[in-house]
């Protein structure tokens, strides 16, 4: 229990919140130039009919995750149906990328979520006008119908629509779906997967939503051999090239800013070239990681009593343990954990510079 020490929870718990958490459980403390900009992108995304291709570039725990699941908590928490906000790691087997870019796209919305979305469209505009607005988007005729049978109201047509974004139909089923083919090759995936997107955005005269993408842990590219992620970066150029409105995409890459050329060859020209702003998560300054904890305390505080269960001058102290080339969130809410741990267990009421000096001492004995 925390009691003892003025606090509801751990703030500094090293844990990045759940995908759903409450809003209210969760607070952006410090970095408020960085919270302004994404502010603005997440305003812009919903009130202009821009396309935004953003470059998040940081260390290893410097918020890159934290701020994707901070944004979409928020929109989920206000019910905003209008902002559909999709959530995806980088794929991790580089023969099969674009295979999972799709499948983590389908999952994250849900193939329920896609049928409903896709079911009430065909309701509103009629099926024809549904179908031909799909296939002025990807240009594709067949793929259109296939699109609108994931809006069908028969359960045994859904259920072979289900195996059919997966290719698990057989010639047979095929044919009784009434599609000439599966869903072969990668160039058929980006195409799908953006026929599914503009059902969440609509067209010019027929508005529905944006959609944000987050593409999270793109540095794995890096361990991708260069003929695959040339083949991945092209094709999320085309994704990119066939949504141009109502679509912003924030590539989450911890790379340091030296080695920002790196990510530059992973991406590909094309794509480089189409990036709208870039974000630098940078490591904090001493002023900076101060705000961030102190905003932290207070957030988690029983009763607000200054900064209790810390003072200024412990807060400081031990923001100086931590060097200066790794002030990270997650570096300082690893110490400050230790220490509230600590200052727990040990029954205290307030956290010292000498009880932090304590700590430290006893930490450096148990390491040697």
């Amino acid at each position: 229990m925390l009691d003892n020490l003025n606090l509801k929870f751990n703030p500094f718990e090293d844990l990045t919140p759940s995908l759903g958490q409450p809003a209210n459980d969760i607070i952006w403390a410090g970095m408020h130039d960085l919270k302004r900009k994404f502010d603005k992108i997440i305003n812009d995304s919903a009130n202009k009919r821009n396309r935004q291709l953003i470059l998040n570039l940081g260390p290893w725990g410097g918020g890159k995750t934290f701020t994707a699941v901070y944004y979409y908590n928020k929109a989920k928490e206000i019910n905003d149906v209008s902002l559909t906000h999709i959530y995806v790691k980088s794929p991790k087997n580089d023969t099969k990328a674009t295979e999972g870019l799709f499948k983590g796209i389908i999952e994250w919305l849900t193939f329920e979520k896609i049928s409903q979305q896709i079911s009430s469209l065909i309701q509103e505009m009629g099926l024809a006008q549904f179908i031909g607005f799909i296939n002025d988007k990807v240009r594709s005729m067949e793929m259109a119908k296939a699109v609108s049978l994931l809006g069908n109201n028969d359960a045994q047509v859904l259920e072979l629509m289900n195996r059919y974004l997966y290719g698990g139909l057989t010639k047979t089923e095929l044919k009784n779906l009434g599609l000439p083919k599966a869903i072969q090759d990668n160039t058929d995936r980006i195409k799908f997967i953006a026929a599914i997107l503009f059902c969440f955005i609509g067209s010019d005269n027929n508005q529905f939503g944006r959609v944000i993408l987050w593409l999270d842990e793109m540095e794995d590219l890096v361990y991708f051999s260069s003929k695959n992620y040339r083949t991945f970066s092209q094709d999320l150029r085309n994704l990119f090239d066939i949504l141009t409105l109502d679509f912003t995409t924030f590539l989450n890459f911890t790379f340091s800013e030296p080695e920002e050329a790196t990510v530059e060859i992973i991406l590909g020209a094309a794509i480089w070239s189409r990036i709208t702003s870039k974000i630098r998560f940078k490591e904090l300054s001493i002023d900076d990681a101060y705000s961030y904890c102190i905003e932290q305390i207070q957030f988690a505080q029983l009763k607000k009593k200054s900064l209790l269960p810390f003072t200024e001058e412990s807060i400081r102290h031990l923001l100086g343990v931590i060097p200066r080339q790794i002030m990270t969130p997650r570096e300082i809410n690893k110490k400050f954990t230790a220490i509230i741990n600590f200052a727990s267990e040990s029954h205290y009421t307030t956290i010292s510079k000498d009880i932090i000096d304590s700590y430290l001492s006893q930490e450096e004995v148990e390491e040697n």
